[in-house]
């Protein structure tokens, strides 16, 4: 991943120098914004990622020194380096308080810039992959020992694997983390494979897994030492529960996975409990969603059927005529009566309602269908 680099200055020819200079000569470096306006620079660094800002000190409105102020209140990450025509002592003094170690006189040397440019993009991961095994120690200290956090400002994302699966997974794993080029570290622990992303994972992320074959893992975004412990044990349970589930590939545990999993589970359980009271309740004249919904399981009738439709694909309507039209060969076969036959399905004491509906479901009338098979 390229470092994200801004200038600014408000003399738009060095401005300009130094972008043209950065795009031909230093390829590890991604020029994000040239500013000619220190304001509009220090807006674009609230709401932009930046790993290094050069900047000239004087400026209308607000001065270098004063950007740096506001820069270190953004993200005390970035690298600064500051190129100007005003030699001064305190200033680089000043500077220097807030971290400022390039301090560049114009004209600008082009040699310099560049060192200092790769100074600083080697200092800035540097400095990054320290405080990122701090804050790993800090997870597992929190994880393992419970201990607790009062602040949430490092967030990151987590992805938990069963601990079972970290041989067979290690060699893939690690060349996806290679590809994605995302900032990790990763921690086997007692209960789980832990991998920790302190940015963003591109949208692409889910296919992407599809490189580690059939596993199931746990993915959570917006962790915080506060929670991370209890996100932790939530992804173990979650592994744990979903370990027996039919999957041709990688399965992700996030929250749209689990609330469609969970409503899928529940929509089929409403369907098994649909066709169980069609079983049972078949010869009931009131037999309906409605009379289901008042007297059984209490949920709306426009809702459990449109769930009936959804999982079996047709008509709840259409399945109870199923079973009644069934029933009633099974008994007309026995030599029960039309009339015993039409009480006993659900058609109450009306033979000619259940004549015309069997006619309309097997194209015979029940007389005819008894003759038929009565002489084979």
């Amino acid at each position: 991943m390229k470092t994200k680099l801004i200038t600014v200055d408000d003399e738009m020819l060095n401005a300009k120098g130094i972008e043209q200079l950065i795009q031909r000569q230093i390829d590890e470096v991604e020029m994000v914004g040239t500013f000619f306006d220190s304001l509009e620079a220090l807006e674009f660094l609230k709401h932009n990622k930046v790993d290094i800002v050069i900047t000239d000190i004087r400026m209308p409105e607000l001065n270098g020194l004063e950007l740096i102020r506001e820069i270190r209140e953004i993200d005390k990450n970035i690298e600064i380096i500051i190129c100007t025509g005003y030699a001064s002592f305190e200033y680089a003094k000043e500077a220097m308080k807030y971290g400022v170690k390039h301090f560049l006189q114009k004209p600008i040397s082009i040699p310099e810039l560049i060192q200092s440019i790769s100074s600083s993009i080697t200092d800035y991961h540097e400095n990054l992959n320290r405080k990122r095994l701090l804050i790993k120690d800090d997870i597992e200290k929190a994880i393992l020992g419970g201990k607790k956090f009062d602040s949430n400002d490092i967030q990151f994302n987590l992805l938990l694997f069963q601990k079972e699966e970290y041989k067979r997974i290690n060699s893939s794993l690690r060349i996806w983390l290679k590809n994605e080029d995302i900032p990790h570290t990763i921690s086997l622990l007692e209960k789980g494979l832990l991998v920790i992303f302190y940015e963003q994972l591109t949208p692409q992320f889910e296919e992407n897994l599809i490189s580690l074959g059939k596993v199931l893992v746990f993915y959570k975004e917006g962790i915080n030492l506060q929670n991370v412990r209890e996100t932790f044990n939530k992804g173990i349970e979650l592994l744990e529960i979903y370990s027996n589930i039919e999957a041709d590939s990688v399965v992700i545990l996030n929250d749209e996975f689990i609330k469609n999993y969970t409503d899928n589970r529940n929509f089929r359980l409403i369907t098994k409990k649909l066709n169980m009271i069609i079983a049972t309740e078949y010869h009931n004249t009131e037999l309906s969603l409605k009379w289901i919904s008042n007297h059984i399981l209490f949920q709306n009738s426009n809702y459990l059927g449109k769930i009936y439709l959804k999982e079996t694909g047709k008509k709840f309507s259409q399945k109870l005529l199923e079973v009644r039209m069934k029933k009633a060969t099974e008994l007309l076969m026995k030599g029960c009566s039309i009339l015993e036959v039409a009480e006993k399905i659900g058609y109450g004491n009306n033979p000619d309602y259940f004549g015309q509906a069997f006619k309309k479901y097997y194209s015979i009338t029940p007389g005819r269908f008894v003759q038929q098979n009565t002489e084979k």
